[in-house]
């Protein structure tokens, strides 16, 4: 059975430095997190944040097999 979350963040960085810690495999085709962090301060820079949410995270969880 598979569950799913959706969280809602003040901090795109902190988002990506929480995902970053846990994750089991980290590969992607042009994937640089440095870049993306950067990417999202100067989206910021630009933009603005008129409200308190930067980013939103979604985490699917699947049950070992046999459980």
């Amino acid at each position: 059975m598979a569950t799913t979350h959706i969280k809602r963040s003040t901090s795109a960085s902190r988002l990506v430095n929480y995902a970053e810690k846990r994750a089991i495999k980290k590969d992607g085709l042009n994937l640089d997190i440095q870049y993306a962090k950067s990417e999202f301060k100067q989206v910021r820079a630009v933009y603005g944040n008129p409200g308190k949410t930067q980013a939103y995270a979604s985490r699917i969880a699947f049950s070992p097999v046999g459980i």
